[in-house]
C-alpha cells in the first residue's frame, strides 16, 4: 500500500508540473520587458496597510514560544521546542531589484531550530495569504489568525507549516550579551567579545554581494532557469501544499507507539516538494532543449 501512494503522489506531482509549465513557460523562458507585463511580481509595491498588518503578525514570535511545528523530530513537550526571540523586524520593506520588490526581515534570538527560521517566514505568509487549514480525516476548516496563532505554539496540535526557500536566509551577527556582562561583572571588560566595529563593512557585504545572490534566484536574466523560486513556492502554496492540522492525543500517540512511529507528522513530506521542484526544473531544461 505504501508504495502504491507514493506512486500515487508522483503522478499527482507530475501532474501539476505539467500543468505549471503550460501556464508559465512563456514568462519563466522569456523575460523581455514586455513579457515581463504580464508577471504580477514586476511593478507590484505593497501598500503601506499590508505592512503594517505585517510587522503585527510578526510580534506572535516575541518571547519564550514553542517551536515544535516549525522544525522536525522535536516532540512538542521536549525542553528544546522552546526558543525565546528579542526581536523580528522588518528592516526594508522596499528593496526593489529589476523592479521586484523584496522585504527584508532582521530576526534576533538566543537560538534556532532546523528550518525554524524559515517556517516562521512561511507560517507569517500563510496568515498574510487567508491560508485555511484542514483537520486530517475531518471537514472542519480554520481560517481565523488568532486561533491558528494559538494552535501553531500549543503542544496539542501538529500543524503543517510552509518551509520557505533558504535563499536570502543569512546569519548577520553573533552577540555575546550574557558573556559581556559576566565580563563586567568580573572586572575583565578587555575580555568582552564586541563586533560593532564591522557593522559598516558586514552592510556593504550584505548590500553587494548578499543581496545580489539572493535576487538572481528569482530573476535571472543570464539562465531563466535559476529563477522564480519564490514566485514558484507561492504557487506551490496555492496548489499542492497541504494545510493541515492533526490533533495530538494520547490515543495517537499510542497507535503510532504500536506502527513504530516516534513522531506526529502533519501535511506534505518536505523531501517529496525538494524533489518536485528539481523535476521542475528538469522539465524546462528539457523543454529548453528541444526548442
Amino acid at each position: 500500500k505504501e508504495n502504491n501512494d507514493n506512486d500515487n503522489d508522483e503522478d499527482k506531482l507530475l501532474q501539476f508540473a505539467d500543468d505549471f509549465l503550460a501556464e508559465n513557460s512563456k514568462e519563466i523562458e522569456s523575460k523581455t520587458n514586455d513579457e515581463n507585463k504580464k508577471d504580477i511580481r514586476f511593478g507590484y509595491r505593497i501598500k503601506q496597510e499590508l505592512i503594517d498588518k505585517l510587522k503585527e503578525l510578526c510580534q506572535i514570535y516575541i518571547g519564550t514560544r514553542n517551536y515544535h511545528n516549525f522544525t522536525k523530530r522535536t516532540k512538542p513537550k521536549e525542553d528544546r521546542a522552546k526558543r525565546y526571540m528579542y526581536s523580528i523586524d522588518i528592516i526594508n520593506s522596499s528593496l526593489i531589484v529589476d523592479d521586484i520588490e523584496y522585504l527584508q526581515f532582521e530576526i534576533h534570538g538566543t537560538s534556532f531550530l532546523y528550518h525554524q527560521i524559515r517556517k516562521m517566514i512561511g507560517f507569517i505568509v500563510s496568515l498574510m495569504r487567508n491560508i485555511k487549514y484542514g483537520y486530517r480525516e475531518e471537514t472542519k476548516l480554520v481560517s481565523d489568525n488568532e486561533e491558528l496563532r494559538q494552535m501553531v505554539f500549543s503542544v496539542d496540535y501538529k500543524m503543517a507549516i510552509p518551509l520557505a526557500p533558504s535563499q536570502g536566509l543569512y546569519l548577520k551577527e553573533v552577540r555575546f550579551t550574557e558573556y559581556n556582562k559576566k565580563c563586567i561583572k568580573d572586572e575583565i571588560p578587555w575580555k568582552k567579545l564586541e563586533l560593532d566595529r564591522y557593522n559598516d563593512g558586514v552592510n556593504k557585504f550584505i548590500m553587494n554581494k548578499i543581496l545580489p545572490e539572493v535576487t538572481r534566484y528569482e530573476v535571472d536574466n543570464n539562465d531563466s532557469l535559476k529563477g522564480n523560486q519564490f514566485a514558484f513556492w507561492l504557487y506551490e502554496l496555492d496548489n499542492n501544499f497541504k494545510f493541515e492540522i492533526v490533533q495530538i492525543t494520547a490515543e495517537l500517540i499510542q497507535k503510532l507507539k504500536e506502527k513504530g512511529f516516534e513522531y506526529v507528522n502533519a501535511g506534505n513530506n518536505h523531501e517529496k516538494l525538494d524533489t518536485f521542484y528539481l523535476k521542475i526544473m528538469q522539465k524546462l531544461k528539457e523543454n529548453k532543449s528541444k526548442e
